[in-house]
């Protein structure tokens, strides 16, 4: 019996890869005679679909970047968009292999190229397969936020253009990172929104690749039966596709369900033709799911040779797959590009000061010299002039001067809300708390581009720093002992997108109510920040819970607060440059039986916009 079921399986593989064959030959007789042009092209990226070999197809891709990228240097328009799609799809199979492969620093890199290319194009699809394969990326890192935002930034967009399967795909992202999160139920219901539609559509690969998924959580249930007929419902479809990745997956699943049922001799079985099948196909992550499996096999066998052997496979290729670089490439080429940018436009910008400084000199110079040599005909007339130019330009570099302080305090902020972003990193790491810490570092370089971003700026939108400021809590709240609940209250006159203040205003003194105020407690902390708009002033107060805050005279605490003392100092300028008067206003509150139970900043600043 089972000698016949193998004779028809393989009757049947050798049929539809004989069908295959015949399709891929009927593409390889248009290429022979077709023109250099769109065509061709469309013949190339054919090809490349449908050749699974990996040692093959990279060929008819290189052919279609080299004819794309000729005809995007031509004279026609439409010619030029079409070619740059196929470009843009020539850039995607090549981040493509080096994903495959383990290479996450390029394959980041040929995914951006390819979504900047396809944004250009107006290529909603493709914008959204990109979108789709940078999230991919993100979450092998470990980076769910990130993830999460690139997989609705999709789904959106597949919505929006009613791409069935793409929505599916969707799905089934939501799924792998409800799975991730520990939310089954949430991953259940999504990868079984995935499988419908692939059903619907009759997209046989979606239907493999979902049953997998939903047999996944079956068997984190621990529904045995459910999950091994979901298996091997993708196992039969990927044979019937020849689709070798999906095969590896497949058997590896169906090795695992048997090892739980302690079916060792199936488990073997399965397991030993997922670990040939995917060292033929050379990709890390499959052949180290295999070695992981084998590994568990034999060590139940008390086979500890081979258990030992399959143990160094699995550890080379998870180091091949999840090294030190390869796990901070995105976070560690996403900073050096913004340090990079912000350093160039800093540049050009001082440039451009320094020039206009020195015209100013010069226009002074003029203007002394000139009122020098008319003094003796005219020099009751000249000391009047003399006069009024005086006032203004001591009045103009009096308001120069409160400027470029107001810049350097700025500056200072910066360094100090990196260094106690690092300090909360170094914290994580020094618990080896790594994924976290590695969590907490993509974190702190989105709040680097930000800080970077604004560094140049006098003012930001309150949109913008109460973004920044819930950054730096989402950072503080990694290395709290205790659970720290953060809340923000606007009020309905307050439009937090048209009132401009100075950057950094609100986060030193948060960081102050978390460091001296809810980190000596015992206990859950709270903060709140209540913003109103009384009148033309804006009022932000942040309350806390904490065990208070000392008077001066009082302070013990040997660590050196930059923050608050910068902050007093940026609003005596403020007040200074505009002739209005700020206010800054510390105070402890004291519950029933007369114990501080909390502390109160409240910040008043002229509205001038």
């Amino acid at each position: 019996m089972k000698i016949y079921l193998s004779v028809l399986l393989f009757v049947f593989i050798t049929g539809v890869s004989i069908c295959q064959q015949k399709n891929i030959d009927s593409l390889f007789k248009e290429l022979a005679t077709a023109q250099e042009d769109t065509g061709k092209l469309k013949i190339l990226n054919s090809l490349v679909e449908n050749i699974f070999d990996d040692a093959v197809w990279p060929q008819y891709n290189d052919q279609m970047g080299t004819l794309s990228k000729q005809l995007m240097e031509g004279d026609n328009d439409d010619i030029k968009i079409i070619a740059k799609k196929y470009y843009a799809a020539y850039i995607t199979n090549i981040g493509y292999m080096f994903d495959k492969h383990g290479n996450i620093p390029k394959a980041i890199e040929y995914y951006r190229q390819s979504l900047k290319i396809k944004e250009e194009t107006g290529d909603k699809n493709g914008v959204a397969d990109a979108l789709n394969n940078i999230g991919n990326i993100y979450r092998g890192q470990g980076d769910t936020t990130r993830a999460l935002d690139c997989y609705r930034k999709c789904l959106t967009i597949r919505i929006e253009i009613n791409d069935s399967i793409g929505i599916a795909n969707a799905y089934k992202s939501f799924g792998v990172i409800y799975r991730l999160q520990g939310n089954i139920p949430k991953s259940l219901e999504n990868f079984e929104k995935s499988l419908k539609i692939h059903e619907q559509v009759g997209y046989k690969q979606g239907i493999a690749d979902a049953l997998l998924n939903v047999g996944g959580v079956y068997q984190l249930q621990g529904d045995l039966s459910k999950a091994l007929e979901c298996y091997q419902k993708s196992l039969d479809i990927n044979i019937g596709i020849s689709a070798k990745e999906g095969m590896v997956n497949s058997l590896n699943d169906i090795g695992n369900v048997f090892y739980e049922k302690n079916d060792l001799n199936n488990a073997l079985k399965y397991g030993k033709q997922a670990l040939d099948l995917s060292k033929k196909l050379g990709y890390p992550q499959p052949i180290r799911n295999s070695a992981e499996l084998l590994k568990k096999i034999y060590k139940a066998q008390k086979q500890y040779a081979p258990a030992l052997e399959m143990y160094e496979l699995s550890i080379t290729m998870r180091d091949s797959i999840n090294n030190e670089t390869t796990r901070k490439a995105t976070i560690d080429q996403q900073l050096e590009f913004e340090f990079e940018k912000k350093e160039a436009l800093m540049k050009a910008e001082q440039g451009k000061k320094d020039a206009l400084a020195e015209e100013e000199i010069k226009k002074q110079k003029i203007i002394r010299n000139s009122m020098a040599g008319g003094a003796v005909i005219f020099s009751l007339s000249a000391f009047l002039i003399f006069q009024f130019y005086k006032r203004k330009r001591n009045a103009e570099m009096q308001h120069k001067i409160i400027d470029s302080r107001m810049r350097a305090i700025n500056a200072q902020m910066n360094p100090h809300f990196i260094f106690n972003c690092m300090h909360s990193i170094q914290s994580l790491i020094s618990k080896k708390d790594m994924a976290n810490a590695d969590s907490c570092l993509a974190r702190f370089a989105k709040l680097i581009r930000k800080v970077l971003d604004n560094s140049t700026h006098k003012e930001i939108t309150l949109e913008d720093d109460l973004e920044t400021l819930n950054d730096y809590v989402e950072l503080e709240k990694l290395r709290m002992e205790y659970p720290l609940s953060y809340k923000v209250n606007i009020a309905e006159n307050v439009n937090p997108c048209e009132i401009l203040i100075p950057p950094l205003l609100m986060q030193p003194l948060v960081e102050n109510a978390i460091v001296h105020g809810l980190r000596p407690k015992e206990g859950p902390g709270e903060i709140i920040v209540d913003i109103k708009k009384p009148g033309k002033k804006l009022e932000i107060t942040i309350a806390d819970n904490g065990v208070g805050r000392k008077t001066d005279d009082e302070k013990n605490d040997k660590r050196k607060t930059y923050g608050v003392p910068l902050t007093k100092e940026r609003l005596d300028y403020i007040s200074a440059f505009n002739n209005i008067k700020s206010n800054y206003k510390s105070e402890n509150f004291y519950n029933l039986e007369n114990n501080i139970s909390g502390t109160k900043v409240t910040l008043t600043i002229p509205l001038l916009n």
